[in-house]
């Protein structure tokens, strides 16, 4: 699967997300995900 930054806000997950730093890396291929979980 090819997924650009730009693609994020398509996944239900990411329905929510919100750009912080900038539209320059936005066509950039996500090549790893790291993901961490918080305690609420």
């Amino acid at each position: 699967m090819n997924l650009k930054c730009s693609g994020l806000p398509e996944l239900k997950c990411f329905s929510r997300i919100r750009l912080a730093a900038g539209e320059n890396g936005l066509e950039h291929n996500i090549t790893w995900v790291y993901i961490c979980q918080g305690a609420r």
